[in-house]
């Protein structure tokens, strides 16, 4: 049991750590609209958290339903990979319920985290079109 746990709380740390730089960049594509920056006096500059892009959308909604995509397809091409191999073990496993219980274990690994990110998905799209 504890096992587990720990296990499950290293996977979403893992998770967390690695989305951060995703994020991070997200101020690379503000324009600086500090004193002496490239973009100060301009227009763009009036107020940087209402500036939309050409769809009339935020800049900043804009990137981060961007690294959520990315996100979910990176996760549903590992989730891709991780059946497969679920299916290969099942296949080759010759009735060893060890090496069943294995490809099971992985199937379903596989098609929960699919959902859980299809879910999480789903949260974040729909808080950032209701955001104003």
């Amino acid at each position: 049991m504890m096992k587990k746990r720990n296990r499950i709380i290293l996977i979403i740390a893992t998770s967390a750590l690695m989305s951060f730089p995703v994020f991070a960049g997200a101020s690379s594509y503000l324009p600086d609209c500090s004193p002496g920056g490239v973009a100060y006096g301009k227009p763009v500059c009036n107020d940087v958290n209402t500036q939309s892009n050409s769809t009339g959308s935020n800049v900043l909604i804009t990137l981060i339903k961007d690294a959520i995509n990315i996100l979910s397809f990176l996760v549903g091409a590992a989730a891709i990979i991780i059946i497969i191999i679920s299916g290969i073990r099942f296949v080759t496993s010759n009735g060893d319920s060890n090496a069943v219980s294995k490809a099971k274990s992985g199937l379903m690994a596989a098609i929960i985290g699919v959902v859980i990110v299809a879910l999480a998905q789903v949260i974040v799209i729909f808080v950032l079109n209701n955001i104003k």
